[in-house]
């Protein structure tokens, strides 16, 4: 996976929207990615601490 695509790949899954219903499944898809992606961009980073707790537009 290219780092150019780590935006389209999370930002097409809704996990920020998913996450009041399925908290206990996507915190931790959440966190993997961040592990996973650790040096991604610092923006990917933040948007995806923000789907962790559902605070996404």
């Amino acid at each position: 996976m290219s780092t150019e695509k780590y935006p389209a790949d999370f930002s097409g899954a809704p996990v920020g929207h998913w996450q009041r219903g399925y908290s206990d499944k996507v915190t931790p898809i959440i966190d993997r990615f961040c592990t996973v992606h650790a040096k991604a961009d610092f923006r990917l980073l933040a948007y995806a601490q923000s789907a962790r707790c559902g605070c996404v537009l």
